[in-house]
């Protein structure tokens, strides 16, 4: 089993006054830095200095340096590590084998993309996390979703997500050809991370995680699923000539037993125009 781990907002949260003192260094915004320690995300861009260059740079530049800077390796290097994830990452560990797949990369801008990679290695290692150098580093919800699917149909190996963003990954299912997302229907399962429910008639198996430490229970009813979806594939491939008997027994000629156990940034930032 390959077992995947998104990192901003799953195992990583972003230091915000890091983030908020560099959105003004970089912008020249001109906020007294004393001010920043005790804004929120929401209320730092509501400021007036915030809108003003919103709207003198024009909405698109505005994204996109903002996004530029939320991706500056200093800043990668300085995540605060959430709650539980190591321990959390570790006990996945036990049970396939556990890499990392983030949106950190621009596809464009090939030196911020290396910083972001180096980056990421370090901040894994540092923070102890396991396997710190198997990441995969895509640009989009889309593109995780692909090398999930690719991985299954090269190897065969079921795959876990664990991701926040399970709401946007979700919504891009539909997205993907039609044999990639039979391949996650059967073989993916989506552990929603800071999720107390999970959608009902989702496109793919998806696991509620509220916390790091709820993952062995939820990595149970991961197991307990897996199980039961593999005894009904297992039917539908039975020839047509066997027939339920009594007493949960299977006619074909005489009566064979049949039984199913289902159990459970600092010196280096790039601003491109």
């Amino acid at each position: 089993m390959r077992i995947l781990l998104d990192v901003d907002g799953t195992i990583a949260r972003n230091n915000r006054v890091l983030y908020l003192t560099l959105c003004n260094l970089v912008l020249k915004l001109g906020i007294d830095e004393e001010r920043l320690s005790e804004l929120s995300y929401e209320e730092f861009y509501l400021l007036p200095e915030v809108t003003a260059y919103r709207e003198r740079e024009g909405e698109q530049r505005y994204l996109r340096n903002v996004r530029i800077i939320a991706h500056a390796p200093e800043l990668q290097r300085r995540m605060e590590v959430i709650e539980g994830a190591i321990d959390g990452a570790r006990r996945l560990s036990q049970q396939g084998t556990l890499g990392y797949c983030t949106a950190r990369k621009t596809d464009h801008i090939e030196k911020l993309d290396e910083a972001l990679a180096r980056s990421t290695h370090d901040w894994l290692e540092a923070s102890g996390f396991p396997n710190p150098q198997d990441v995969f580093f895509c640009t989009s919800f889309l593109e995780k979703l692909s090398f999930c699917a690719a991985h299954i149909e090269e190897t065969g190996e079921d795959v876990i997500l664990v991701d926040d963003s399970y709401e946007q990954l979700l919504d891009r299912v539909d997205q993907l050809e039609a044999s990639q997302r039979d391949l996650l229907r059967q073989h993916f399962t989506l552990l929603a991370f800071d999720a107390q429910e999970v959608p009902e008639h989702a496109p793919v198996r998806v696991v509620a995680l509220p916390s790091w430490s709820q993952v062995e229970q939820a990595t149970q009813h991961i197991g307990k699923e897996g199980r039961e979806a593999h005894v009904h594939r297992s039917l539908a491939r039975m020839p047509r000539s066997f027939k339920p008997g009594r007493n949960g027994r299977w006619l074909f000629g005489a009566e064979v037993s049949w039984h199913a156990n289902v159990c459970s940034f600092n010196s280096f930032l790039l601003l491109t125009y």
